[in-house]
């Protein structure tokens, strides 16, 4: 779940840290800090309008 250029945990919504339109991420697995729930990341680069 993004927010505002903030990859935010699923499940209780608190940012967990910054992307860019560039980020490109695959197969991540990771662990909220706040609520521990584990889950799977997968962000593709956001094409950019001419």
């Amino acid at each position: 779940m993004i927010k505002n250029g903030w990859y935010c945990c699923p499940k209780c919504g608190r940012k967990l840290f910054p992307i860019s339109d560039k980020t490109l991420i695959r197969n991540l697995e990771y662990q909220c800090k706040h609520c521990k729930e584990k889950f799977n990341i997968e962000i593709e680069p956001r094409a950019l309008e001419p």
